[in-house]
């Protein structure tokens, strides 16, 4: 009966790896986020001391909690902006735990720099470094002679696969755009795929392309004093990696000190994006420097019955103390989540 167990959870990993990665086992897709304004230098270097203060952030999010070995991803970001020089360095960790049958780890640096259009426009490019590293575990495959009448055999096969080990350098560029209340952003992300000695090595992940924006609309007169933030913001992210593509749209009310947020990802425009649809739903608060969120990714496709949906938090802090004496830093008016 174990082995049955075991049996199914290595097939439907598979399967659904499918979805959340491409077809072949090592040139994966990059991990997910579904509170990815909480976790900003993953979204597109751009976002690099966009808060105006120096910042702490981190996420976590378990996916498929339903099968015997959940995806796990774990990431971790700091970041300040250098008002002398207009420049924005970050620095992010992530880990993606894949069901134990591959592990990958990120390490970046971000660096930004703000131009001033107009008194209205803001231009932000943005420049990642990523050290890559990604480990396929040959212990967690069962192969052929393992198995008998569907059952999984203890002990070993007489086939052997070594753990696998890829790591190399990658990088990746951003622009951001933003006013008061508008933003627009672009992120192509893993520009070593694009070199032309290396597109055949699957080590390398697919080169990504993603845009992302949104507008606030502000829910208080500007004659009406007083300090509680209440707005509404609409956004969107876009983005197609390894012939996937997939396409989020959100709204967020926010009524300092809370916040809630729905978005549905993978509007059926295109024909594959059909088996990837979700509903997330977002509730966020905020005490003084400190804020956290939790969101719940309700599965919408045939798989709603065997994943489980997923289950992300996030908390980020602003060091608000050391904020600059001169002007202020016009902030970004994306979600903190």
């Amino acid at each position: 009966m174990k082995g049955n167990k075991t049996l199914r959870f290595l097939i439907m990993l598979l399967v659904l790896a499918g979805n959340r990665y491409s077809m072949t086992v090592v040139s994966a897709q990059d991990p997910q986020l579904s509170q990815f304004y909480s976790a900003p230098l993953y979204l597109g270097p751009s976002f690099a001391g966009s808060a105006g203060v120096p910042r702490l952030g981190m996420n976590f999010r378990s996916q498929w909690l339903q099968l015997p070995q959940s995806f796990l991803t774990t990431s971790f970001f700091a970041d300040k902006y250098i008002e002398k020089y207009k420049l924005g360095a970050g620095l992010s960790i992530m880990y993606d735990d894949a069901g134990g049958l591959m592990n990958s780890l990120y390490l970046s640096t971000q660096y930004s720099y703000r131009i001033s259009i107009n008194q209205k426009w803001h231009l932000v490019p943005g420049i990642q470094a990523q050290f890559f590293s990604k480990r396929i575990n040959g212990n967690a495959l069962i192969f052929s002679d393992q198995i008998v009448n569907g059952n999984v055999l203890p002990g070993g096969s007489i086939e052997t696969i070594d753990n696998e080990k890829y790591h190399h350098f990658d990088f990746a560029v951003s622009g951001l755009a933003f006013t008061d209340r508008i933003w627009l952003g672009i992120t192509g992300n893993h520009l070593m795929k694009l070199n032309q000695n290396i597109p055949d090595q699957q080590e390398y992940a697919p080169f990504l392309f993603s845009a992302y924006g949104g507008i606030l609309f502000d829910m208080l007169s500007r004659a009406h004093i007083t300090k509680t933030e209440k707005n509404i913001t609409l956004a969107f992210h876009y983005k197609t990696q390894e012939k996937i593509h997939q396409l989020d749209l959100g709204l967020y009310h926010t009524n300092a000190p809370f916040i809630i947020g729905i978005w549905y990802r993978g509007i059926p425009l295109i024909s594959n994006t059909e088996s990837k649809d979700a509903l997330t739903l977002l509730a966020g608060y905020q005490t003084g420097s400190l804020s956290f969120a939790y969101s719940y990714d309700l599965t919408m496709s045939r798989l709603i019955n065997t994943t489980g949906g997923s289950h992300e938090i996030s908390v980020n802090y602003k060091f608000e103390n050391l904020k600059s004496k001169r002007k202020k830093i016009r902030a970004i008016p994306c979600p903190q989540f």
